[in-house]
């Protein structure tokens, strides 16, 4: 089992936050549909993620 680095944990948060930007993007844009709470919570993931690949 490979374990994984800091590096790589805060590689994978930077590369979910830019899936939920897309995903954001695709809702805006008509593509998929979402619940404000669902809209919210992913709002609320990228900023988790973004902050946690900050550090």
């Amino acid at each position: 089992m490979n374990a994984m680095t800091d590096r790589d944990v805060l590689a994978e948060a930077r590369e979910s936050a830019e899936h939920l930007r897309r995903v954001l993007a695709a809702i805006d844009a008509g593509e998929l549909t979402a619940t404000p709470t669902e809209y919210a919570a992913f709002q609320g993931a990228i900023v988790a993620l973004d902050a946690l690949s900050a550090e």
